[in-house]
């Protein structure tokens, strides 16, 4: 008979915040309302994990962590696997530069749903206000045209339509987590 390391760690992982505070104060920021732990929660949601991981849920960060039952005792992480270097080190060459081609590549929406730097009206600052900068030249946005094939105004329209869509996801993901959270408590499912 054969042992199997249980799926619960014996302790969970470093404090969430510790584990996932940004490099930069410019690297992430809010978009739509979302913040960005948030966004690479419901990212990282859709992304399939490699054999013997699975996900957990912490009610007390309001966020999933990853486990890998495989090790003794098992690991856990608040990162997705394929962003864990130590779980990367333990791959062949060839299967992890196979699982860093996968990847994901902004699309051109993505590119359009970003904006220059003519395009600050659409994203209100989230900290202090920065000085006035001198007025934009229109190059920026001539190659932003030329790049994703639309004019200003449509990627205005189309920053729009994502924001709204974008929210309404970020609702459900928050639902869903709150459903998690009540079935955890009481033990029922929740629909």
């Amino acid at each position: 008979m054969t042992s199997h390391p249980s799926a619960e760690p014996a302790e969970p992982p470093p404090s969430y915040e510790a584990a996932t505070a940004p490099q930069s104060s410019n690297s992430l920021r809010v978009r739509n309302g979302i913040p960005p732990a948030y966004r690479r929660s419901m990212e990282d949601e859709g992304r399939p994990l490699p054999s013997g991981w699975v996900r957990q849920y912490d009610p007390e960060n309001d966020h999933q962590f990853f486990v890998d039952t495989t090790r003794e005792p098992p690991r856990s992480i608040w990162h997705h696997p394929y962003d864990d270097d130590e779980y990367l080190a333990t791959l062949d060459p060839t299967e992890r530069q196979k699982i860093q081609g996968s990847l994901r590549v902004p699309s051109n929406a993505d590119l359009a749903a970003e904006s220059s730097e003519d395009d600050r009206e659409h994203h209100p600052p989230t900290t202090q206000p920065l000085p006035p900068r001198p007025a934009p030249s229109n190059l920026a946005r001539k190659m932003k045209d030329k790049l994703t094939g639309t004019t200003h105004e449509e990627r205005q329209e189309q920053r729009r339509q994502r924001a709204i869509a974008e929210e309404q996801m970020y609702e459900r993901h928050r639902q869903l987590r709150q459903a998690m959270v009540t079935a955890m408590r009481t033990g029922e499912p929740q629909h």
